[in-house]
């Protein structure tokens, strides 16, 4: 009997709610629910301050500490235009991250 993989092992060990994240970012564009609600999640979101020490160039380590999730990255930097790893830094954030609430993060999830 072959056995299951590690990566696969990980995603199954995922909460529901990270699962349904990372099958949107999978999905072509224009099918991706978080994409399509964006206006949404950015009306309902907070403004963090950036924290250089920590998050430079770490979505993840940031998503992590402000949600608890470190998947949630796919969500902040597609609402704050992020296209790579090495633009999560002060320069791009000289207003603030714009990070949306948990509740409608789960709310477009749920749709």
């Amino acid at each position: 009997m072959p056995t299951t993989s590690n990566l696969l092992s990980q995603y199954r060990s995922l909460d529901q709610y990270t699962q349904i994240l990372i099958n949107e970012f999978s999905k072509p564009l224009f099918e991706n629910k978080y994409y399509n609600y964006m206006d949404f999640l950015k009306l309902n979101s907070d403004t963090v301050i950036f924290n250089m020490e920590k998050w430079n160039v770490n979505p993840l380590q940031f998503c992590q500490d402000h949600y608890g999730n470190q998947y949630y990255y796919l969500i902040v930097n597609m609402v704050n235009n992020i296209n790579s790893f090495f633009e999560f830094t002060k320069d791009k954030f000289q207003n603030g991250i714009i990070a949306p609430k948990t509740d409608s993060i789960i709310k477009v999830t749920l749709l």
